[in-house]
Parts: C-alpha cells; structure tokens; sequence
C-alpha cells in the first residue's frame, strides 16, 4: 500500500526532528542547557563545588561538630577535587614542557596544608585560586564576543557599479575608487564618501551617536552603520581591510592581547618566583634535619 502524503510528511518530520534543537538546527533549549554554557562557564561550577564542600566540612566539623569524619573527608576530598582541577590541568601541562608554574605552587601549597591537617586552609587557596580563573575566563570571553559582534556590522558583500552593469562582489575585492550602490535599510559595506542622493544614516556602532545624522553629497560615511530611508552612491575610499570599522576591530582584538604591565611583570618572574619558592622550602625542610639534628615532625593528614 502507498503511504498517504500526511504519513509522509510525518515519516520526514520525525527524522528531521532533534530532541534537543527542534526543526532547522535552532537550538530551543535554555542558555544555561546547551554545551556551550557548561564550556565556558565550568570553572565557575567547579568554584561553587569547592566553596560548598569546604563551608559544609569547617561548619559541620570545626564549628559544630555535627558531622562524622568521613563525611567531613569527602567534603574535604570533593573541596580539593574541584578547587584542583583547573590548577593540575595547567600545572601538567607545564610540566610535560619541564617547566614549572604558578599553578604547580599553588597546588602544592594546597596539598601541603592538607598534610598537615589544615585542609580548609588549603581548599580556600583552591577556592580563590579556581574563582580568579573564571573570572579572567569571563573577562577573556566578554571581549571574544564583543569582537564577534563587531564582525557581524560588516557585510560579506557589496553592490558595485561596473560600467552599466550591478555587480556583486566580496567586500575584499572592492578596489578605492569603485562606486558603491547602497538601497534603504541596507549596512554601508565600505568606507567613503557620498556621490549621490542624501539618507540619514545610523552610525552607533562606530560614532556612538545616539541619533542617527543625515548625510549629503560630500559626507563621509562608515562600513557597518546602517542606512536610512533613501538610495546612496558611495565613492569607495579605503579597502575593506582599512576601513574605520575593520580598525576598530582590530584594536579591540590588539587590547585582548596585549597585558598590562602588571601582567607582564607577574608573566616574567613567575617560573622564577616558583622556583625560588621550591628551594626554599626544601632547604626550610633539610637545613633543620640535617645541620641542627631536628627530627622530622608526624602529624595526621586526616582533616
């Protein structure tokens, strides 16, 4: 028997449907649901896991005594887990390069107060130390979006007058010189200035007028803002890879690269502030024993 035309519409329904994104690859699904949250967002996950294990073993162990030792070792395990994590990520990372980082003391640090039976101690060093990461993560993120978000402003193409002819082109092969044909409510492709017909035109994006500024024959105008209500002639001034908005992308991205000098002081003396950390604590460790006849001290590593 032939299938009907509904069955077949349903047969294609179901097999184009995703239980997560719907129809057409739109994803339906919260923000906090999709893969992309978790992923840029997980060192902030990890900080909460660390801050609430470490409150809930101190307060029910320290403060009130209410909990048994074992659940205070597994907030303690689960503190030092998650607080951990990123820190031994970059810490191996380092080390497989034979280097040896922040990361690395910060981690031992950590692990070295738990040895010593001052396991909160250690989980807040993780704690702040997991937090500082996300936030420069989200800080690092903020700025990734802004620059995408600038990128969208320019369009991919331009209508350019050839002779008598309409043509469209890549904005990367508009050469200085062409005439561009901008129609109402479309974005200036290019930088130039007006030839003919007169429009007001949109231009937040690069100015930060707050209205838009109507432009005559003669006015310069700007790639990504958005024009008005009448038809433009636009003599192309500068390539697409100079334009104001292509610079101002640029120097968003040249200010997400470029560190403070703080930063770069904190970048240069790092690995030799850890190791200068390393030796010192080893000869804090060997001088008492073996030169003032110290014994090694015991203590529990149980929280």
């Amino acid at each position: 028997m032939v299938p009907s035309k509904i069955e077949s519409e349903s047969t294609m329904t179901t097999q184009t449907a995703h239980p997560n994104i719907g129809y057409g690859g739109v994803d339906a699904r919260p923000s906090w649901q999709t893969p992309q949250f978790w992923k840029e967002n997980y060192e902030f996950v990890l900080a909460a896991i660390t801050l609430v294990a470490m409150l809930t073993g101190w307060i029910g162990g320290d403060v009130t005594g209410a909990l048994p030792q074992w659940a205070i070792l597994v907030c303690a395990m689960t503190a030092f887990v998650a607080g951990g994590y990123s820190g031994v990520v970059g810490a191996w990372q380092q080390a497989r390069q034979g280097r040896f980082d922040i990361d690395f003391l910060m981690i031992a640090a950590a692990f070295g107060a738990a040895l010593i039976g001052e396991w909160v101690e250690g989980a807040l060093l993780l704690f702040l130390f997991t937090l500082s990461g996300a936030l420069e993560t989200f800080a690092m993120g903020r700025t990734r979006k802004a620059i995408e978000a600038l990128s969208k402003l320019r369009p991919d193409v331009a209508t350019i007058r050839r002779g008598d002819q309409e043509v469209r082109i890549p904005i990367t092969d508009v050469l200085i010189g062409d005439i561009a044909l901008v129609k109402p409510g479309e974005r200036l492709p290019v930088d130039g200035v007006v030839l003919t017909g007169s429009s007001s035109i949109d231009q937040s994006a690069i100015t930060g007028e707050s209205i838009p500024v109507v432009k005559w024959p003669g006015d310069d105008v700007f790639a990504g803002t958005i024009n008005g209500g009448g038809a433009l002639e636009v003599k192309v001034t500068k390539p697409a890879s100079e334009s104001t908005l292509s610079k101002v992308i640029q120097l968003v991205a040249e200010a997400q690269e470029d560190a403070t000098p703080t930063q770069q002081f904190i970048d240069r003396f790092s690995q030799p502030y850890t190791y200068a950390v390393i030796g010192a604590t080893l000869l804090a460790m060997i001088i008492p024993v073996f030169l003032l006849d110290e014994p090694w001290g015991k203590r529990s590593i149980a929280p």
